[in-house]
């Protein structure tokens, strides 16, 4: 699946859509390399099985911090937050 903007990405994840964390900046994150579904789709946040989030806006995420890759995508914020941002970098899984 290849996403090309912010809007197709919201409308994209929903339930049953399974990702993959590829990559982050975090050192020995727990879920580098795991597939989780979406179990629920807010307006502007999808939640995990297991009950994290993935915020796309709630708690103030920009169009500007995710870009997009063929079968997945980054979301990037630590151009706002120099000393504790994120990098995470999903993929999709068929």
């Amino acid at each position: 699946m290849t996403i090309t903007s912010f809007a197709q990405l919201k409308r994209e994840l929903k339930p049953g859509v399974s990702l993959k964390l590829i990559d982050t900046n975090l050192d020995n994150h727990k879920s580098l390399g795991i597939v989780r579904k979406i179990i629920l789709q807010q307006t502007n946040a999808v939640k995990f099985e297991g009950g994290s989030w993935l915020g796309l806006g709630s708690t103030g995420e920009k169009s500007s911090e995710f870009a997009f890759q063929e079968n997945g995508f980054t979301y990037d914020n630590r151009a706002k937050y120099p000393d504790y941002g994120v990098m995470l970098k999903y993929e999709f899984v068929q």
